[in-house]
């Protein structure tokens, strides 16, 4: 039974990606490009969030480093220059890769372990074996970081840890009352989110504590009426409601995977 379990997650997620990969294609490109990280003396000109006609154009001074997001897809643009950006593309296929970052529901089985259901601990194989720098999934929960986090299914939500090297417990609670212990064993990134012992929230405010340290992990959450519609729209969603550290993982892990555009160069006078 618990094989035929494992197998009927596994094929949820399978399913779960191929959709998103559709949706990604599918959906109507955006007419619009997204600054979705601006650093440099135009940043207040160019602020994450902005948008831009596609046929408009970008200027930049020396020092400008802006990021834009247009179907699916990152460019880098570095100043001085002025960039074009109408660019003659349609809406790129999500890579297997990027759709099991963005998708939701059952994980598959991986090396660390098998997935289980109920209470029971979940494991999740990390870029390294005893230390991740970056969660292998956007809607995870870092319980090493705070901030404000959103969610789409919060029947689903699984919290994670970077460092898998020790066992470790820390103590979920909500500020309007509730209180669960997280208890990860070695080798072991995630766990269920306890809704039995404390709901989630639009808008609630949740602390993480471990042991021995002085300071919480606090988090804002934020409940998402439905999985946006392609990387475009998650991006928007993530900017709209002050989610900025799983935008700057949706930034990284479409900046890594793509093996065209990168650093754009200045348009032709």
């Amino acid at each position: 039974m618990f094989w035929d379990q494992n197998r009927k997650m596994a094929k949820a997620l399978c399913a779960s990606v191929a959709m998103i990969g559709a949706i990604a294609v599918a959906s109507p490109a955006l007419a619009q490009s997204l600054v979705v990280r601006s650093t440099g003396p135009s940043a207040s000109q160019y602020p994450a969030g902005k948008k831009i006609a596609a046929s408009g154009t970008i200027t930049l001074k020396r020092g400008d480093r802006v990021t834009v997001l247009d179907k699916g897809r990152t460019r880098v643009l570095t100043g001085p220059g002025t960039f074009s950006l109408d660019r003659q593309t349609t809406a790129s296929q999500t890579s297997t890769r990027v759709a099991s970052f963005v998708a939701t529901g059952p994980r598959r089985r991986s090396r660390t372990g098998a997935v289980r259901g109920g209470n029971s601990e979940l494991r999740a194989a990390p870029q390294n074996p005893t230390l991740a720098t970056r969660s292998p999934n956007l809607w995870f929960v870092d319980v090493s970081r705070g901030g404000t986090h959103c969610i789409v299914k919060p029947e689903q939500v699984l919290l994670w840890r970077p460092d898998v090297r020790s066992d470790q417990t820390m103590t979920l609670s909500a500020a309007v009352g509730g209180m669960a212990d997280i208890k990860w064993r070695r080798g072991s990134q995630v766990r269920r989110w306890p809704t039995d012992n404390i709901s989630m929230q639009n808008g609630g405010a949740y602390s993480l504590q471990a042991g021995g340290e002085a300071k919480p992990v606090n988090v804002t959450v934020k409940l998402l009426p439905n999985m946006p519609e392609g990387l475009d729209a998650t991006a928007e969603a993530l900017l709209a409601n002050g989610c900025e550290q799983q935008l700057d993982l949706l930034v990284d892990i479409l900046a890594s995977d793509e093996s065209v555009d990168g650093e754009a160069t200045p348009a032709a006078n």
